[in-house]
């Protein structure tokens, strides 16, 4: 390699040396030296680096089109180099069949500067990125990005096909590339679907709801607007409370039934939670609690001292579900537009397994998820658009009121 380099250094110094000769100037090999070196020295360091970057990559430096794309989205370290990319595969078997996995080298990132600026490096590389984690290591992190010219449909309507067997699980849409997103109570009983005016909520908590019903779960619909967002379909179905004194003793009852569950639990060798208690020939129903504009319940501030009182027992009920209803069977799934840190409390906010958002101003995003990415990366005008805590983008299923 240094020996390209000296014929290179050569080369230009007799090329410049027969260029002054040509116009009659007198020269010296010292005083021709110093001008190659000073015209030349810039780009035979280029030079230089795209060699030893072949050698170590195979592929020059330039034509790296992501690094050069995450350079503009202004991913770089302290000395202002991109992330390299180190290979770039095409998956083919998988959750993210037919996606393409990008591994970078990126001295002085970490992981979350990658998560960080997830919205940017979309945009950067016009492809939707699906996955960030961490590589093999601590300098190396894997992108997964959909397809070229991948995108999500607006609209996806609801079809019973999609119900699945296990009556634990609910599907909520479809993610990149045609993943159907769907989570287990089992392992996650507590969930909070979140979204201002016309991100399509609503729709989204009806179709939860509705798999619910065609699985014989026992619904109580919680909705002080008395249920306006469902039809004849769900009033028939589900136990719905519109009104805070009966509010307050279901839910009472629901908590005197999740601890009778336990007791029960308790007397059963071997069993510690619904699924244990079914697989011993045990027959007990699933229970779900929707509270549908979750702020309608537990703001507190400014009422009547007696409907305090009742709505501070409604929280109680709320909370203690949240706590202790994933192993009784017992799911919660709250809703709202317009959260805050009062009316989405951290006490029952830390219990939330799931938290999914639609479209959300700076406020609500930090509520739901402490920082701002449901603001910069849910777009604001697609009805249906949802993402994950993970940051996983999908669109909702919509099924008819």
């Amino acid at each position: 390699m240094f020996s390209v380099i000296l014929v290179a250094l050569i080369f230009a110094e007799l090329l410049y040396m027969v260029t002054l000769l040509n116009e009659g100037k007198s020269i010296t090999g010292i005083d021709s030296l110093v001008c190659v070196l000073k015209t030349y020295l810039v780009p035979v360091i280029f030079v230089m680096i795209d060699i030893l970057y072949i050698i170590t990559l195979g592929q020059p430096f330039m034509y790296d089109k992501y690094s050069k794309k995450l350079l503009q989205a202004g991913m770089f370290n302290g000395v202002i180099e991109p992330p390299c990319l180190v290979s770039d595969t095409k998956i083919t078997s998988g959750d993210y069949k037919d996606c393409e996995r990008l591994v970078f080298e990126s001295p002085g990132f970490s992981i979350k500067n990658w998560e960080d600026n997830q919205g940017q490096i979309t945009s950067a590389l016009n492809r939707i990125v699906l996955n960030v984690s961490q590589g093999d290591y601590a300098n190396q992190f894997n992108l997964i990005i959909a397809g070229e010219g991948a995108l999500l449909p607006n609209k996806i309507n609801w079809d019973d096909n999609y119900i699945t067997g296990d009556d634990s699980e609910y599907v909520v849409g479809i993610a990149l590339p045609n993943r159907i997103v769907s989570y287990d109570c089992d392992k996650e009983p507590m969930v909070a679907i979140c979204g201002t005016t016309g991100s399509g909520k609503s729709n989204l908590v009806r179709t939860q709801v509705y798999q619910a019903i065609k699985k014989e779960v026992k619904v109580y619909l919680i909705d002080l607007k008395r249920g306006v967002d469902y039809g004849m379909f769900y009033k028939q179905n589900c136990t719905c409370l519109f009104k805070i004194e009966e509010i307050n003793l279901t839910l009472k009852d629901v908590v005197s039934e999740m601890m009778h569950r336990y007791d029960l639990f308790s007397r059963t060798n071997g069993v510690t939670n619904i699924v244990d208690y079914r697989a011993q020939g045990g027959k007990m129903q699933r229970i779900l609690v929707v509270v549908d504009e979750l702020a309608q319940v537990t703001e507190t501030r400014g009422v009547p001292k007696a409907t305090k009182e009742i709505l501070e027992q409604i929280n109680d009920s709320i909370v203690k579900i949240s706590q202790l209803g994933r192993a009784s069977g017992i799911t919660l799934l709250v809703a709202g537009q317009r959260l805050d840190q009062n009316t989405f409390p951290g006490q029952l906010r830390s219990n939330i397994n799931v938290r999914i958002c639609g479209k959300a101003d700076e406020n609500l995003s930090i509520v739901v998820y402490g920082d701002r990415r449901a603001d910069e990366l849910v777009p604001k005008n697609i009805r249906g658009r949802f993402m994950l805590e993970d940051k996983t983008l999908f669109q909702a299923f919509y099924i008819e009121k």
